[in-house]
């Protein structure tokens, strides 16, 4: 996933994806979570990492007050454009500008 390659490219270690459990909801329900989260009882904070669109981040704020109440700590981080592959892309596209002698500015917050 998009995110698991920017956390990678962040830290400059390409194993760091792996620090963390991912899961995608492939949308903006919550099933999915619902079902991971009764099968892996240990989890106890979550970071929600929808779509930075009205859908995504009205998803998030319902998911985390839902998950909240039931005692996890929510975290909701949004990508700089529309969706982390959106933000891999433009990242991707800088380093291979960056690496013909082209200037491109740096990106904040990815």
């Amino acid at each position: 996933m998009s995110h698991a390659s920017l956390v990678n490219a962040a830290t400059g270690d390409t194993g760091a994806w792996k620090q963390d459990s991912r899961l995608s909801l492939s949308g903006t329900s919550d099933v999915a979570l619902d079902f991971f989260l009764n099968k892996q009882t240990g989890i106890k904070e979550l970071v929600l990492c929808l779509d930075n669109d009205p859908a995504g981040r009205e998803a998030s704020a319902q998911i985390a007050r839902k998950y909240a109440l039931n005692g996890y700590d929510v975290l909701i981080e949004s990508p700089v454009g529309k969706d982390y592959n959106e933000d891999l892309t433009a990242l991707l596209d800088a380093e291979t500008h960056k690496n013909r002698g082209v200037f491109t500015p740096e990106r904040k917050n990815i």
